[in-house]
């Protein structure tokens, strides 16, 4: 095979395609790393809802407890009357 000696311009659109290829590379990895902290965070995100959910449960429940003691309060205080 014979080698053919490349213009200045080629060498030139190499050089430019490596340092592309190099961004590129970069680029990439600047994404995959992206993407695990995304995942990560919406992983973090799941389980603060999850945490909000049962905290929104008890404090239902702890809300019922306190109408129920109202009312208990208000029959006792009302039959001293």
């Amino acid at each position: 095979m014979i080698e053919k000696k490349l213009t200045p311009k080629e060498k030139l659109l190499l050089e430019q395609l490596d340092e592309l290829c190099a961004l590129c590379t970069q680029f990439s990895e600047r994404l995959l790393d992206t993407e695990k902290t995304l995942n990560q965070k919406n992983k973090e995100l799941e389980t603060i809802r999850r945490e909000m959910a049962l905290l929104q449960e008890e404090n239902q429940h702890q809300k019922e407890l306190l109408q129920t003691w109202r009312q208990r309060l208000e029959t006792a205080l009302s039959s001293l009357k």
